[in-house]
């Protein structure tokens, strides 16, 4: 399919307006079952695939026929098909095999396990070496994050704080992209999630946001004393590092609330 025609279906996520769906029928139904495809097009079509006013059978069809490229995957990447390799990425990957199981009406958890470790697989054929769930399972939510798939990116990162990581920082780094995104719906589980980050042995950058996201949600909760505490403690370790300009900004943000 013509690059651009994907391309704007992309950016148009996660609202896509029904003209456009109607102008670009067939090509997008098209690309739902090349082989191989693309398969962040594929994921978005397969997402937005009950607008297409298909008949069962149509429907049914080309479901049969995405999940047969999806199964040829691991066997692509272990192969070193460098088509497979380089065209498809394995995220996406993972996240079509979510998106097909949501329009079959099949099993979740066993789709995210099956989605997870072909996923993996990809990353790990790109970096010549293994990959852990955790990382896999991140990079899954990163890439649902970015065409605003929220539902999707949230489930995955909840996931992710179960899963094994090769590289604690990683696991750091997802607790808080997730206690940020809770800070306002869920402030009490974000703050006992990001609270031992801060007092961890993590990077100084992780362990400062959190405090910053700590300072957040207590100064929402008018408890300017914790705030200014949590800015205090983000100030000290930053200071600690010698990152004097993160310094500047908390003191500024200490200013803020009236404090000298």
């Amino acid at each position: 399919m013509d690059r651009s025609l994907g391309g704007t279906l992309l950016e148009l996520q996660p609202e896509v307006d029904q003209a456009f769906l109607d102008a670009n029928r067939d090509a997008l139904l098209a690309a739902l079952v090349e082989d191989p495809g693309v398969d962040s097009v594929r994921a978005a079509v397969l997402r937005e695939l009950d607008r297409f006013g298909l008949d069962a059978a149509r429907r049914d069809g080309l479901l049969q026929d995405v999940a047969r490229v999806l199964r040829g995957y691991p066997e692509a990447v272990a192969s070193g098909d460098p088509l497979q390799l380089m065209a498809r990425h394995p995220a996406w990957v993972g996240l079509c095999h979510l998106e097909l199981v949501e329009r079959l009406e099949g099993d979740r958890d066993a789709a995210l396990e099956v989605a997870v470790q072909h996923a993996r697989l990809g990353f790990s054929a790109a970096a010549q070496g293994p990959v852990q769930d955790g990382e896999t399972l991140w990079a899954m939510a990163e890439t649902a994050e970015d065409v605003g798939w929220d539902d999707r990116a949230h489930t995955l990162l909840e996931r992710a704080l179960h899963a094994t990581f090769a590289d604690d920082g990683a696991r750091e780094q997802v607790v808080l992209l997730l206690g940020t995104r809770l800070a306002g719906s869920d402030p009490g589980r974000a703050a006992a999630l990001l609270g031992p980050v801060v007092e961890g042995e993590g990077d100084v950058p992780t362990r400062v946001q959190a405090s910053f996201v700590l300072a957040r949600i207590a100064e929402a909760a008018d408890l300017v004393g914790d705030a200014r505490d949590h800015l205090e403690r983000a100030a000290a370790i930053a200071g600690e590092a010698g990152d004097h300009h993160v310094v500047r900004a908390l003191q500024a943000e200490l200013g803020r609330l009236g404090v000298a």
